[in-house]
């Protein structure tokens, strides 16, 4: 439910298969950096969640919260229990797994232009 989803389903972190294909270097570094960032959100929205609820168990506050990031809808029973503020933390996981803002703050990142720029393999009808 947080790893694992198709590029066209909803929620969670995105995943693409590829078959006989390299992965550049900076794509391999970007979706480390998305899992990081990801990893971090939940850590976050799992933290508030144990701040104000902390009555309820801290298991099922943390599933509820890598649950409601990967929008996958799985609860503990422990929704109906939460207080205003920890239902407003769990909107909140569920809208930024929904929107996929990770990989759109990644964009604004700085890019490193190479100097030298070789062309890239292609097949060329010959004859």
């Amino acid at each position: 439910m947080f790893v694992g989803t198709h590029p066209t389903f909803i929620g969670g972190i995105k995943t693409t298969t590829v078959f006989g294909w390299r992965v550049a270097l900076v794509t391999l570094q970007r979706a480390v950096m998305v899992l990081m960032l990801a990893l971090v959100v939940v850590a976050l929205g799992s933290l508030v969640l144990l701040i104000t609820d902390p009555a309820l168990p801290p298991l099922p506050l943390v599933f509820k919260a890598v649950s409601a990031f990967g929008t996958a809808g799985f609860s503990v029973n422990s929704t109906p229990r939460l207080s205003p503020a920890g239902l407003v933390v769990v909107t909140t996981l569920m809208f930024l797994g929904r929107v996929g803002f990770l990989p759109r703050l990644l964009a604004f990142a700085h890019r490193h232009t190479a100097r030298v720029r070789h062309p890239e393999k292609a097949s060329l009808m010959v004859g």
